[in-house]
């Protein structure tokens, strides 16, 4: 375990020194007389968290100024984020006595370690056929994916979900709890998820189809409480954020309600792809159809758990009527890319497929760097 642990710290620095190196020689060539250092992590959507990092959540009087869209025009607002990423960096800063870029930077190592650690370990438990570095390197390696070293929220928020998992597994429902409670107060897609984690628990109890269910279903009842104590303190925790954002705001539900300033709007999740004639919007649609494809292809071999994983990850961002960000929703939809790293670990050309995974990665973040809208 501890040649594992050196690993992936291995991997987090090699990881994070080679976006540095990256974004100095994209300064370079950009004219730049200045590296803008950590600020190559701290792009697009990273402002917003390091704007409630500097100024908490605004109190607004009127629901237009939540979030709202006119034409063209938007109003946006921090209340589209959840808190649980930029106050655990606000605390991490008051620990070291840093700023926001300082801050994060230390919090996101960790975090990224902590992600792929569990990960490891999880997939070690799901797979048990030894092949578990090579998916782990097609999920660190693959495209996009450097959201997870970014100032963004991925990994910290795949390091609770993996943990919630892995407690349970292990039956310390308590510890479950503090993984989910966090988990639900950094992105709203936490709240989504949450039939992942029910569905988990019934697999772990041994319900492995719907069909089971009623032979399972006296165990399950027997064990009530500890399953109940799983979701006492995500409750509390985001029964406490909508009273926060009540007062606030004068409505509960302010993060709802500021995804309008994103466009966002309810439709039926295929009737989002192909919506605009910029080519980020074609691009985006197809690498979220190619997904969807995969997701038909092999959704027999997944587990109940993950069909509905699957399902929730892939269909509950496009309800909102945008491909925007779609990558990073993509991300943590782990049980394609389990399928793609077996697939990978079962060919004798791995390495030049992580290879070029890696160096397909690359290219992602040079768009990153860019600000286009495709790494939004």
């Amino acid at each position: 375990m501890r040649k594992t642990l050196f690993a992936i710290l291995a991997i987090c620095a090699v990881a994070r020194l080679t976006y540095l190196l990256y974004g100095a020689a994209y300064d370079h060539h950009a004219g730049k007389s200045n590296s803008t250092g950590l600020k190559v992590f701290n792009k697009a959507d990273a402002g917003w968290y390091e704007n409630i990092f500097n100024e908490g959540y605004p109190h607004i009087n009127d629901r237009d100024s939540i979030g709202r869209r006119n034409g063209s025009s938007s109003i946006q607002s921090s209340w589209a984020f959840f808190p649980g990423y930029p106050y655990t960096i606000k605390a991490v800063a008051k620990i070291f006595s840093g700023n926001y870029n300082s801050a994060a930077f230390i919090s996101g190592f960790i975090f990224s370690m902590a992600f792929f650690f569990l990960l490891f370990l999880f997939i070690q438990k799901r797979n048990n056929n030894g092949d578990e570095w090579v998916v782990l390197l097609t999920i660190v390696c693959f495209p996009f994916h450097f959201f997870y070293h970014v100032f963004y929220s991925e990994a910290y928020f795949m390091a609770t979900l993996l943990g919630t998992l892995l407690f349970i597994g292990k039956k310390k429902f308590f510890f479950a709890s503090i993984c989910l409670a966090l988990m639900v107060m950094i992105r709203s897609t936490g709240l989504a998820l949450i039939p992942v984690i029910i569905f988990y628990a019934f697999h772990i109890a041994g319900l492995t189809s719907l069909r089971q269910f009623k032979n399972m279903g006296a165990e399950l009842f027997h064990h009530w409480k500890n399953y109940l104590l799983i979701f006492l303190l995500p409750a509390l925790a985001f029964g406490s954020w909508c009273c926060f954002q009540w007062i606030s705001t004068g409505h509960w539900n302010a993060f709802a309600i500021a995804q309008e300033g994103w466009y966002h709007k309810l439709r039926f999740p295929l009737l989002s792809l192909f919506r605009g004639g910029d080519w980020q919007n074609q691009f985006l649609s197809c690498y979220t159809l190619l997904f969807l494809t995969a997701a038909i292809i092999f959704f027999k071999k997944f587990l109940l758990y993950e069909k509905i994983w699957v399902l929730t990850g892939l269909l509950f961002p496009l309800c909102f009527g945008t491909v925007i960000s779609m990558p990073r929703y993509i991300s943590i939809v782990l049980p394609l890319f389990f399928v793609a790293g077996e697939k990978i670990s079962g060919t004798k050309y791995r390495k030049p497929i992580l290879i070029v995974l890696a160096l397909l990665q690359l290219v992602t973040f040079y768009f990153w760097l860019k600000g286009d809208p495709i790494c939004y």
